[in-house]
């Protein structure tokens, strides 16, 4: 695994980054599995009555194990890259317009990192072991790196633009389902009404032509099971940048297509997402 990871690393047909590779891969790992192990000491201890903050209403919530693992997250990051720029969930004021000057205001950062630093809170908070670490890199509004972290299965979703994805230094792929009627098709419940209302009505739609449809509360595990193999499509309303930057890199370089309800290409400042394999997008 440690030669594969060479080769990788020394790929002549990738798009490098103007920082060591290296050194942004181990970071990125290292700041991972540190939040990973904040998110396993605090699982299960959760009070639902004290230990929740309201962003908007019930249906958006933030813990202090968000906040903590955020705080390792930078720390880790800012200690090997003090100068670069950092966008993380937490620092970000609640609501959609709130979100999206967050992005507007660094989308062309020669180094930016992008993180959630639990997706997933809801079930994490109701111990429901569905959520995940994302970090991603970008430069000047293009995500050359990204990376999911599932701690309660120690699963690390990895890719390098233009480099392949892996699952544990295991290259993965997306699934070759080419009907919808053999697909299961995974989707989300965001805090927005009016975002939820699309979700409801494209499940729809395609509850009736598919195997099944499944909410499973974490864009992290559905973008990353995406990746793997394990679902064949996820859809979603009203995500931010913190959701997506890594899980569409990752996809993508698994084979998969990734876009917005109108087929334009995933960007930074994508909102609203479909991802699948080839076959059934």
């Amino acid at each position: 695994n440690k030669l594969m990871l060479k080769f990788r690393l020394l790929d002549s047909n990738s798009d490098f980054p103007s920082v060591n590779r290296d050194l942004i891969e181990s970071t990125a790992i290292k700041a991972a599995k540190l939040a990973g192990e904040v998110i396993l000491s605090g699982y299960g201890s959760i009070n639902l009555q004290n230990d929740i903050i309201s962003k908007i209403g019930s249906r958006d919530i933030v813990t202090n194990v968000d906040k903590a693992s955020q705080t390792i997250i930078y720390d880790t990051i800012n200690e090997v890259f003090p100068d670069h720029d950092f966008l993380g969930e937490e620092d970000v004021d609640p609501g959609i317009e709130a979100s999206i000057n967050a992005i507007s205001n660094k989308v062309n950062s020669s180094n930016l990192w992008i993180v959630d630093p639990i997706d997933g809170t809801t079930n994490f908070a109701h111990a429901i072991p569905l959520s995940g670490v994302i970090i991603a890199y970008a430069e000047n509004g293009v995500t050359l790196f990204g990376l999911i972290y599932d701690p309660f299965r120690d699963e690390l979703f990895t890719a390098w633009k233009n480099n392949g994805a892996y699952l544990n230094n295991n290259k993965i792929s997306c699934c070759l389902t080419n009907n919808l009627r053999d697909s299961v098709i995974c989707s989300g419940s965001p805090p927005n009404i009016k975002s939820l209302d699309a979700c409801l009505r494209g499940m729809l739609t395609l509850s009736p032509k598919v195997r099944t449809v499944r909410l499973l509360g974490s864009a992290a595990i559905m973008l990353s099971w995406v990746a793997c193999g394990r679902i064949t499509a996820y859809y979603e309303a009203d995500l931010n940048v913190w959701d997506l930057a890594a899980g569409a890199l990752i996809i993508e370089e698994a084979g998969g297509i990734v876009t917005d309800v109108h087929r334009n290409k995933f960007t930074l400042t994508t909102r609203n997402l479909v991802a699948s394999n080839k076959h059934i997008y």
